[in-house]
């Protein structure tokens, strides 16, 4: 597997497309501009061999422009597209204008002060405006600066001031109906790239808004720990998994299937999306991260980013949090005639192993580890002993804070757990009716 990120690829992949459409584009320049020299040069006497010279220039100009591009296509299709070759096509473009306009005023005998005058100068735009087609930054600017110091060097250095007669017919010359047309042709191609580039824009900006469309929903199906940066960088460091000392909190709703099989299925997808949203309000607020959902339980972690003494605190105040809103909020449903809702929330701390787990077609990311399943054992045990909130010594101990207010209910040897626990529980705080 390339060791490339997904972005580097994609990178690479528009570099090729930009390279073909670039050379589709040389090829359809090139023809047009041979079809119109060929039609003009068979209603046009050249009786000197100097403008026989002029022909034979832009034709071999025009030829190689046309094989650079069949050159840049074969290469994208036959997959042999390699970083380096659009910098060896761009300077070729780049040497081919310049090339033209210091050989057609060597032809002429004229001051190179005076070579912008020549339709060739058009084609020098209409060249530069076809590398819009890349995304590379670098490349345009560097082909930007050896146009631009070619042509001062060209037309500015060395130049004379006056203009000799020879000078004066040549300009006069370029200002000719044959010239003014080969101009409108050029501007007519330039226009014509420009609609190009624009649509393939238009096309890229599409694309980028319906993926980050896509990837916004996506994130509503994640825990925090995956949104944000999930670069191929940042999935490979999550693979690799970690050691970490969190605090895990389980909340489920009490008597639920009992409950869903009396309200029906419409109510009781409405009683999960109200009991989720507060879960991850309290959750997100006081630092934490919902792991899962599974149905109408959730498992939250507390500590991904944070000392586990803040985890700690942070766990203890949004279980308080958590269990007076949904009271509230049970109050409110009794009041409409709806069934009331309860929850049983367990606290409990420890090392986890935090990572993504799966392979190239499927990651999800959790903490795994013993601490994960005692917590689990503790909510069992919080529900057949009708226990409300319940959190076990050692989150006290992290938080540094004594359980004050809280019920001792004693030490308990959970299943699947050789050293015993010590728990406390207190009920919800009622709120005001």
């Amino acid at each position: 597997m390339s060791s490339a990120s997904y972005a580097d690829r994609s990178l690479e992949r528009a570099d090729a497309q930009a390279e073909q459409l670039i050379g589709v584009t040389r090829v359809a320049v090139a023809a047009v501009l041979l079809a119109f020299m060929a039609f003009f040069v068979r209603r046009t006497e050249l009786p000197s061999i100097m403008d026989q010279s002029a022909v034979i220039l832009s034709v071999t100009i025009m030829t190689t422009y046309f094989l650079i591009g069949v050159a840049s296509i074969t290469v994208v299709r036959a997959g042999l597209f390699k970083p380096w070759m659009p910098w060896v096509f761009g300077m070729a473009d780049v040497l081919l204008v310049l090339g033209n306009m210091y050989f057609t005023s060597d032809i002429r005998g004229t001051n190179p002060s005076i070579a912008l005058a020549s339709p060739a100068s058009f084609f020098a735009i209409l060249v530069f405006v076809s590398q819009l087609f890349r995304v590379r930054l670098r490349l345009q600017i560097a082909l930007t600066l050896c146009l631009l110091i070619g042509l001062f060097t060209l037309t500015l250095v060395d130049a004379d001031i006056l203009l000799s007669p020879l000078d004066e017919a040549y300009l006069i010359e370029n200002y000719e109906s044959q010239p003014n047309i080969a101009r409108l042709v050029i501007v007519a191609m330039i226009g014509v790239v420009c609609i190009v580039a624009v649509w393939r824009t238009r096309l890229m900006v599409h694309d980028i808004a319906h993926k980050s469309e896509q990837s916004r929903n996506t994130s509503r199906f994640l825990p925090s720990e995956l949104r944000g940066d999930l670069s191929d960088q940042r999935l490979h460091q999550l693979q690799q998994g970690r050691s970490v000392d969190v605090v895990v909190m389980f909340v489920d709703i009490r008597g639920f299937t009992a409950q869903s099989e009396k309200i029906g299925p419409r109510n009781t997808t409405k009683l999960l999306s109200g009991f989720r949203e507060f879960v991850l309000s309290s959750t997100q607020t006081h630092g934490g991260v919902v792991d899962k959902f599974i149905g109408d339980g959730a498992l939250l972690v507390f500590g991904l980013n944070d000392p586990v003494d803040v985890a700690a605190l942070n766990a203890l105040k949004a279980a308080t949090e958590l269990s007076t809103a949904i009271a509230t909020w049970s109050n409110e449903r009794a009041a409409c005639g709806e069934h009331p809702v309860d929850v049983v929330i367990c606290i409990h701390t420890g090392p986890v192993i935090a990572g993504a787990i799966g392979g190239d077609r499927h990651l999800e990311f959790g903490v795994f580890g013993s601490v994960v399943n005692e917590a689990s054992r503790i909510e069992g045990l919080a529900k057949q002993q009708d226990l409300h909130i319940v959190a076990s010594e050692p989150v006290f101990k992290a938080a540094a804070l004594p359980p004050t207010g809280w019920h001792d209910f004693g030490t308990t040897v959970l299943r699947g757990s050789a050293d015993p626990v010590r728990l406390f529980g207190k009920d919800p705080v009622t709120p005001d009716p």
